[in-house]
C-alpha cells in the first residue's frame, strides 16, 4: 500500500471582527451589535474607542441634514421639557411626580424605564456623556427614547441639554438634527 505524502493544510486562522466606520444613515451599527454579541461588550467598546467615528450635527430643515426629526421625536422632547425631567440625570428609584425609573429587564446596566401610560414602559433619563464632542457647550445631556420599549430598543433618540435645547438622532448617536433650541 502506497501512503499518500500530501501535508495536511494549516487551520485558517480566526477572522478578527469587523472593522466599520460609523457612517450617516447607520449602515455599519447593525455590524457593531453583531461583533458585540460575537465578542462581548468590552472589546467592542475598546475597538469603538479606537476607530474613527464621523458624527455630524444639522439644523432642522437643513439640505444636507441625511434625515429629519418625526412627530414623534418632537413630541417626546416636548413631553420631557414640559415635566422639567431634562435638567437632571435619574436614577433608579426615583420617583417624579406619577413616574418612578426602574432598571429595564434584558437591557445593559443602567437603562432606566418609566410607565408612561398604562403598561407601557418608555426608556429614558439616563446622563448621555457626549465624550466626542459633537454637541455643543459644557452642558449635561440626558437621553430619551422616542418609542415604547421593545427588544431591541432600536435607535432613535432624543437628546436634550440641561439648558432645554433638543437633539433628534435616528442613527444611535451617528448624527443628530437639532429640533428645539433653549
Amino acid at each position: 500500500m502506497e501512503r499518500s505524502s500530501k501535508i495536511p493544510a494549516p487551520e485558517r486562522a480566526a477572522k478578527p471582527p469587523e472593522t466599520a466606520v460609523l457612517r450617516a444613515g447607520g449602515g455599519s451599527v447593525s455590524r457593531l451589535l453583531r461583533m458585540e454579541q460575537t465578542i462581548g461588550n468590552r472589546a467592542t467598546n475598546a475597538f469603538i474607542d479606537q476607530m474613527l467615528v464621523q458624527r455630524k450635527q444639522y439644523s432642522e430643515g437643513s439640505k444636507q441634514a441625511p434625515f429629519q426629526p418625526t412627530a414623534a421625536a418632537k413630541g417626546q422632547a416636548k413631553w420631557v421639557i414640559g415635566k422639567g425631567l431634562h435638567n437632571q440625570a435619574i436614577a433608579a428609584g426615583t420617583t417624579i411626580g406619577k413616574y418612578t425609573w426602574v432598571q429595564v429587564p434584558g437591557t445593559g446596566p443602567g437603562t432606566l424605564g418609566y410607565e408612561k401610560f398604562k403598561g407601557k414602559t418608555w426608556c429614558g433619563g439616563r446622563t448621555y456623556g457626549n465624550v466626542d464632542k459633537q454637541l455643543p457647550g459644557a452642558t449635561t445631556y440626558t437621553e430619551w427614547d422616542i418609542i415604547e420599549y421593545a427588544s431591541p430598543r432600536g435607535t432613535d433618540r432624543v437628546v436634550i441639554s440641561g439648558d432645554g435645547t433638543a437633539y433628534f438622532t435616528n442613527n444611535h448617536y451617528a448624527d443628530f438634527v437639532a429640533i428645539r433650541k433653549a
